[in-house]
């Protein structure tokens, strides 16, 4: 990271493990196949493993080699960019799921194929826009920035896909030119804080929002989709799992309780839960959260550009639905 004029970023990243990390599993399909074999016999909330700091700000990394990330495809980074600095211009082999979670910045992003549609000083770039906080974004690959004058600090949530094939095979078909048209052309960024967009509403309980491939369709390229959580104090989120997807939650403030159970029953998580925590709730592994006395909000990141959330209680649950014999 390099220092420039008066800006400021702070990121988190939850990534899923880059094709690099694979080698010698064949194709990505396999790949995937491996990475998501979930046989954990616990699950546990983790931190940061290691970090580096430099003039511009610090990054720090969560061990990838975890059985929870391992099972869901995911690494975790958290990258701190400070007040008047930037990073410099880089690259992932795979796409990255971006949610700012505080303050607000610039990011300019190149995409490899597309034509240049401006230019900067620094050279070309296809999507330059401002991010701020609550918005999760598209592949975010190169030189996030903060804007001039800016105040407090900018925290990114990302997400790799495992492999980085994506990109390239959604561009075969009838029509390629129009596919890499829209492509380019998409938009790439979701605003996940406005109280009138909550997807589900309780006055007494709290807001969910949730952006996925409709809200934003470039995720149909990247094959994710986010969450975030508002939940008020004492609270009780019901018993659910995730039909298709496997789930990484990053707690942004407050705290409560939290119990994740196998789908052979076995409890694998039951623990508080706090600010800064990150846990993986894997596919078909049902779960339920208890808010604390001072609330909680998290993000998640879930492996699937649509995924499908079952209640196991409640007048839409699996046993509602089921006929008493």
């Amino acid at each position: 990271m390099a220092r420039c004029s008066p800006f400021l970023l702070h990121l988190f990243l939850a990534a899923l493990i880059a094709a690099d990390t694979a080698v010698g599993y064949g194709t990505s399909e396999q790949r995937r196949s491996d990475a998501r074999q979930c046989r954990m016999q616990h699950i546990s909330t983790t931190r940061p493993c290691c970090s580096f700091k430099s003039e511009g700000g610090i990054t720090e990394l969560w061990d990838e080699n975890e059985d929870q990330f391992q099972c869901a495809g995911v690494s975790a980074m958290r990258a701190t960019i400070q007040s008047e600095s930037m990073t410099l211009p880089n690259y992932s082999p795979s796409p990255r799921l971006v949610y700012i979670q505080k303050g607000q910045g610039l990011m300019g992003i190149s995409y490899p194929g597309c034509p240049e549609t401006f230019h900067s000083a620094g050279g070309l770039l296809q999507a330059r826009g401002r991010v701020r906080e609550g918005e999760p974004e598209g592949p975010a690959s190169e030189d996030p920035q903060d804007s001039a004058g800016s105040q407090g600090r900018v925290e990114d949530d990302q997400a790799h896909r495992y492999g980085g094939e994506a990109r390239e095979g959604s561009r075969d078909g009838p029509n390629p030119n129009g596919m890499e048209e829209i492509y380019c052309n998409m938009r790439i960024h979701q605003y996940l804080d406005n109280p009138r967009e909550a997807d589900v509403y309780s006055r007494q309980a709290g807001r969910l929002y949730s952006v996925n491939m409709h809200k934003l369709p470039i995720l149909r390229y990247i094959g994710m989709s986010a969450e975030r959580g508002n939940l008020k104090s004492n609270v009780l989120f019901g018993p659910h799992w995730t039909i298709n997807a496997h789930t990484v939650v990053y707690i942004t403030r407050g705290e409560g309780r939290t119990q994740i159970v196998s789908n052979e029953g076995r409890t694998l998580f039951d623990e508080n839960v706090k600010m800064g925590d990150v846990f993986v709730i894997p596919q078909y592994f049902a779960s339920m959260h208890k808010v604390g006395d001072n609330g909680v909000e998290w993000v998640a990141f879930k492996t699937s550009p649509v995924p499908m959330r079952s209640p196991i209680v409640g007048h839409a649950s699996v046993f509602k639905g089921c006929q008493s014999g």
